[in-house]
């Protein structure tokens, strides 16, 4: 965001919720920035970011523009919840991310992808 990630409203953002560095360590135990102060998160940041996005339109009442920056697919590797992918039942162990990468980041685009088409769900047409 910028060198003043401290304050992401002082660089002219309307509203900020999110991660204040480029990512994460765990995909599930972090940290949320949120109305200028940080908080434990143990929602799934895929999940979260969609939930903020959701709540955040369905509030709106004009014109609006909305920037969804989601942290995923990216490193750590991992096996997202398995309600998101399709991926089948590949092994929750790092060992096994470690040796075989590739579906568990097929894993992470495909609930990337299953919460924009939550948070387009969740639009009216006109929106």
């Amino acid at each position: 965001l910028s060198s003043d990630t401290a304050h992401p409203n002082n660089m002219g953002v309307g509203t900020y919720a999110g991660i204040l560095s480029g990512g994460v360590r765990d995909y599930w135990n972090w940290d949320l920035y949120e109305g200028g102060q940080t908080s434990p998160s143990n929602t799934y940041t895929t999940t979260k970011f969609t939930d903020l996005a959701i709540d955040w339109v369905t509030a709106q009442s004009q014109p609006w523009f909305l920037w969804l920056a989601y942290n995923a697919p990216h490193t750590p590797f991992h096996l997202p919840d398995a309600n998101l992918h399709s991926q089948g039942g590949l092994p929750n162990d790092q060992a096994s991310v470690d040796n075989n990468p590739l579906p568990y980041y097929m894993a992470m685009l495909e609930a990337m992808d299953t919460e924009i088409g939550r948070l387009l769900n969740a639009m009216t047409q006109q929106e």
